[in-house]
């Protein structure tokens, strides 16, 4: 009877010298793979701000009049629109852009990759996060078994 005892309590211990193993091969695994996450996404941001790479083009302003850019014909005409009544003349107006195209195009590509790479150095820190409190042990320390002071 005592041999199946010892069996028992063998198994336990292991089972517990295993989990508490296991928490630390994971907690190591996440800080791994955190820190390699935000190593690679630090590396790409330096990269495509000194212009050694390019971001990802998500905006793709064209040249062109109709698309909608922002230039000082359209402002002029509205506006000679509104005073139409006054005079009956229009002015014509060379084409003149505020900002170019590709100018705008570049800069919104740049900050949508800024945003998006921040996001992912934020993923990388709170996984190697995760991975140190799984690493760290849990040590409670106790006062003394003394009586509460008295109020």
């Amino acid at each position: 009877m005592s041999s199946g005892k010892q069996d028992i309590v063998a198994i336990l211990d292991f089972n517990g010298y295993h989990r508490l193993m296991s928490e630390k091969v994971t907690g190591y695994l996440l800080l791994v793979i955190g820190l390699i996450i935000m190593f690679f996404s630090f590396i790409n941001m330096i990269m495509v701000f000194t212009n050694k790479a390019e971001p990802v083009s998500l905006f793709n302003i064209s040249s062109d009049s109709s698309s909608g850019s922002l230039n000082i014909n359209d402002i002029i005409s509205q506006l000679q629109q509104n005073n139409q009544e006054v005079t009956n003349q229009t002015i014509p107006q060379p084409k003149i852009d505020i900002l170019p195209p590709e100018v705008l195009s570049k800069t919104l590509n740049i900050s949508s990759h800024f945003f998006f790479i921040t996001f992912v150095l934020g993923f990388g820190y709170k996984l190697s996060s995760l991975g140190i409190q799984l690493i760290r042990p849990i040590n409670v320390k106790l006062k003394s078994p003394t009586a509460p002071p008295q109020v």
